[in-house]
């Protein structure tokens, strides 16, 4: 039996691939693979557990591959540390968001899991004196603004403002500062987040807790933006998936599901929730209660819509299809129910004319249409 509780699945899904690329025997081939390539450092843990066997030049390899990102971690976190204390001394909280919350509770291991960037979520009162702040301390902006003001949007209504903001210092460390749980506009329709909600659901670490995070989201919200931004990046990233298949294998110890399933009513999740459990279940064998599953099951419409645009084997094989090229289609077709996705599209072809006339760069309706058009096509 495996000591450690993540190579069983880790191994069910690479053996998957291994079979669409014929290979057998030999697993170098993760190193460089473009779909399950993020589990290349644990493969010797794979080893240590007996599923695998690697010769002596892939294990130092995939080593180096663990030690990499682990060292990148505690870096960032050394930098992270100084910004979190000047945001904490001016009385801003902050909650992190999927991988670094994850580290401290679902990957223990800090090489395992490679993070892009550091995701912040900060009270929409505190929005822009924390990007002031970050700025302040010498991180550059990712986004741009034709007047030369980098806070331009501030003169509009707060609910026209940027979901989010990111940062970057130069030498590998990448924030994203969040106000809310859902960045973009056009979703907000489909994903009733309730914000204020989560905040005042989240908790503090206990005294024993040792951790850089002062303030935590709430288990259930912490699990429904992890199928939430696993669902709103088009269901494809391996990655994503199996931060749900851990956090299913290890939830906390109160854990609820009658809890969650009423957090996937009020956040209309019904349908994100379901496809992704059941990509999981394909790609990682992952345990779930059947009345979950059928609490969830969405429509025969809505399951066929989203089976015609991506699917595990799709996934895994790397093939072309529709919701791979186009994951903007996947988000629509996982909105629930008919309604929503209507009146979600009709808002995003027809917008409201306060909406036009609060951003600049789209105040013309041909000129919104034509945003989105790039937008599909570059498969947003």
């Amino acid at each position: 039996m495996p000591t450690h509780d993540f190579t069983a699945p880790v191994h069910h899904c690479l053996k998957q691939r291994a079979d669409i690329l014929s290979q057998s025997g030999t697993w170098g081939w993760v190193v460089r693979d473009p779909v399950v390539g993020c589990f290349a450092p644990a493969l010797p843990y794979l080893e240590a557990d007996g599923l695998i066997s690697l010769d002596e030049t892939l294990r130092e390899t995939c080593q180096k591959l663990y030690w990499h990102t682990a060292a990148r971690w505690v870096r960032r976190e050394a930098h992270l540390k100084r910004l979190l204390s000047r945001l904490k001394a001016q009385g801003i909280e902050v909650i992190p968001l999927k991988g670094a919350a994850l580290l401290e509770t679902l990957y223990p291991e800090l090489g395992l899991r490679e993070m892009a960037d550091i995701d912040l979520l900060v009270r929409e009162t505190d929005f822009i004196t924390t990007a002031e702040i970050l700025l302040a301390q010498g991180l550059k902006p990712k986004w741009e603004a034709d007047s030369g003001n980098l806070f331009a949007f501030r003169q509009l209504p707060q609910q026209f403002w940027p979901g989010e903001l990111s940062f970057y210092d130069g030498e590998g460390l990448h924030i994203d500062v969040h106000r809310d749980l859902v960045t973009s506009h056009w979703f907000k329709i489909g994903f009733p987040v309730d914000v204020d909600g989560v905040w005042a659901r989240s908790h503090r670490p206990g005294p024993s807790d040792a951790s850089i995070w002062e303030r935590r989201l709430d288990p259930c919200d912490m699990f429904g933006h992890l199928c939430l931004h696993a669902g709103l990046n088009g269901m494809q990233v391996v990655k994503n998936l199996f931060d749900i298949d851990q956090f299913i294998r290890k939830p906390p110890a109160d854990w609820n599901w009658d809890a969650f399933l009423s957090l996937v009513a009020a956040w209309q999740l019904g349908s994100v929730a379901y496809h992704l459990f059941a990509f999981c279940q394909h790609l990682f064998n992952t345990p779930l209660p059947a009345r979950v599953m059928t609490a969830l099951t969405p429509g025969l419409i809505n399951r066929w819509s989203v089976k015609r645009l991506i699917t595990p084997p799709a996934i895994l094989t790397d093939r072309p299809a529709v919701g791979k090229r186009y994951p903007t289609l996947v988000k629509f077709a996982l909105l629930d129910g008919a309604g929503t996705k209507v009146k979600t599209i009709a808002s995003l072809i027809l917008p409201k004319q306060t909406w036009l006339r609060n951003n600049p760069a789209y105040q013309h309706l041909f000129i919104h249409w034509m945003h989105l058009f790039h937008v599909v096509r570059r498969g947003d």
